[in-house]
């Protein structure tokens, strides 16, 4: 195992790609009492068109095929679901799938050993029947059905709609009631065998235990474990630049009307170390548009709207900045929101109280081991692994740099959803 220190933080990690090609990140703490463990896959709703394992061409799979696995791995052939198993111990499980990533998660007090095996039992002990598969396909379409019924969901699957043309991101991650009723288990096989091979998985553990323990435990787990090595060609959605529909209405039964106002940027031209340049779109989201904002006060004062959020999300070559409000002046809002991004100003004062929040929250987290956990996953899920500087990084950020990446910001391509009565 490699002992990694977080820099200026008073915390180790413990590293070892095992011969599976399974990364595993051990998070010891003395003063817990309890654990987490997290086992994820690079594989999510966007991972439709791809060449598969022992094949030569692209095949595209039915859309929401990565929620639908994910449902279908909590069966196992000896018909004993890991929720009973674990709750035997008072131990909780869940899951989820994302655009990019399927997650497996467990939560407890005891039985850590045994319950990480588990962990790694059932998520590599896949097992699909088409009766199993025609009956999951039931469930997920009343789950869609409900999706369907919620405005808010409606609302932020359409902003990505309309804002890509070709990218598979457009899709809602759970698919449609049409491409939910396609799928197969011959399908759900392929897509498992391509991306559930332990080298595009890491697992995570952080909380009270033993790392040597539990090293010892997880490659006992994995030893007899044959998998394929092999790396995934996924298709390249050559996205341009413009968006799909620049404004849309939808009719639905809602008390105030909702907004979605969104923009697709173009960030292939930044050079910036990607970490680097997301904390940088970070601070500008931030300052621009966070709580202590003059355009969040400004917002409050006009009665501009009741609520907003905004979301930055990464899709390939761009990033989107999304805005999401409850505004019966939506016009209004949204001119308001033009006006910041053409006149964007960043004090220098602003800049580094922001630098300094970010430090004391890095120490904050380090002591709760359940966010630092979330914390590493986000970063290996983005950047392919930990990044144990990160104060050292925060405190490097300098306003010159800001300045250059957001005047080189492109705010043209956008869209508008409306739903309303």
């Amino acid at each position: 195992m490699k002992k990694i220190k977080l820099k200026k933080l008073d915390q180790n990690v413990f590293y070892e790609k095992l011969s599976s090609g399974l990364k595993v990140y051990l998070i010891p703490y003395t003063k817990k009492n309890n654990y987490s463990a997290s086992l994820f896959t690079n594989y999510g709703s966007i991972n439709n068109d791809f060449i598969p394992i022992g094949e030569k061409e692209l095949t595209s799979f039915p859309a929401g095929i990565a929620h639908f696995l994910e449902h279908k791995m909590f069966e196992m052939e000896n018909g004993l679901d890991p929720f009973s198993f674990y709750a035997k111990t008072g131990t909780n499980a869940n899951a989820s799938t994302s655009f990019k990533v399927t997650n497996y998660i467990i939560w407890g007090n005891n039985n850590i050993s045994e319950n990480i095996k588990y962990l790694l039992e059932y998520v590599y002990s896949p097992y699909f029947t088409d009766l199993n598969v025609e009956k999951e396909k039931g469930i997920i379409i009343e789950e869609i059905q409900m999706y369907n019924d919620l405005p808010e969901w409606v609302l932020n699957d359409k902003v990505k709609e309309n804002l890509f043309v070709n990218h598979s991101i457009r899709i809602p991650i759970a698919g449609s009631v049409s491409s939910v009723s396609k799928i197969t288990k011959e399908d759900l096989y392929k897509c498992y065998n391509t991306f559930y091979q332990p080298s595009n998985m890491s697992l995570i553990v952080a909380g009270k235990f033993d790392q040597e323990e539990v090293m010892k435990d997880i490659k006992a787990q994995m030893k007899n474990k044959q998998f394929n090595q092999r790396p995934i060609t996924n298709k390249d959605y050559n996205e341009p630049q413009k968006v799909f529909k620049t404004y849309e209405k939808i009719k639905m039964n809602v008390e105030m009307p909702k907004l979605g106002y969104a923009f697709k940027i173009n960030v292939s031209h930044i050079k910036l170390n990607p970490f680097i340049r997301d904390l940088y779109f970070q601070m500008f989201n931030t300052l621009l548009f966070g709580n202590a904002s003059l355009f969040k006060e400004d917002v409050r004062q006009k009665d501009l709207a009741v609520s907003f959020y905004t979301s930055i999300n990464d899709v390939d070559n761009y990033k989107t900045l999304e805005f999401f409000a409850k505004t019966k002046k939506a016009q209004e809002f949204i001119e308001r929101i033009d006006q910041e991004l053409k006149n964007i100003s960043i004090l220098e004062e602003d800049f580094n109280r922001i630098k300094k929040v970010w430090i004391a929250a890095e120490v904050a987290i380090v002591d709760n081991y359940e966010l630092n956990l979330d914390n590493i996953s986000d970063d290996i899920q983005k950047y392919g692994d930990l990044i144990p500087n990160k104060i050292d990084i925060i405190k490097s950020l300098n306003k010159k740099q800001l300045d250059e990446m957001i005047n080189s910001l492109n705010f043209n391509n956008r869209t508008t959803v409306i739903i309303d009565r």
